[in-house]
């Protein structure tokens, strides 16, 4: 995927990603998750994780997918800048239910730490 930490290594691509390009690697990413969220046991934990701090990469992935898929809850969502010791990234943590009832609010409400 074209995440920030591309872009900073490749500066001219910046140039290259398009709406039309961002908005295909955020529907790929989409499907990577989808895909790994099926392999996930009940009960069981999932990490998201992107190079990216762009939102649409990140926080609206995880918010379309708590939304689109029963039970699945997001427990911690975090972006990590760019900085002098590294690239940002972002992370993401999922659990998937166990058959017991959830109070299901996704991220909402967990404050988007910048490390």
């Amino acid at each position: 995927m074209l995440g920030q930490r591309h872009r900073r290594r490749t500066p001219d691509a910046k140039w290259r990603l398009t709406p039309e390009r961002l908005a295909e690697l955020a529907g790929q990413q989409m499907g990577i998750l989808r895909e790994a969220a099926a392999l996930v046991a009940p009960g069981g934990e999932l990490a998201y994780a992107t190079c990216s701090l762009l939102r649409v990469e990140n926080e609206d992935i995880i918010e379309r997918f708590i939304e689109e898929t029963d039970g699945w809850r997001c427990f911690f969502m975090q972006n990590w800048p760019v900085s002098d010791q590294g690239d940002g990234f972002f992370l993401a943590r999922l659990s998937r239910p166990d058959g017991e009832a959830h109070n299901l609010d996704g991220c909402s409400g967990l404050p988007l730490s910048q490390g």
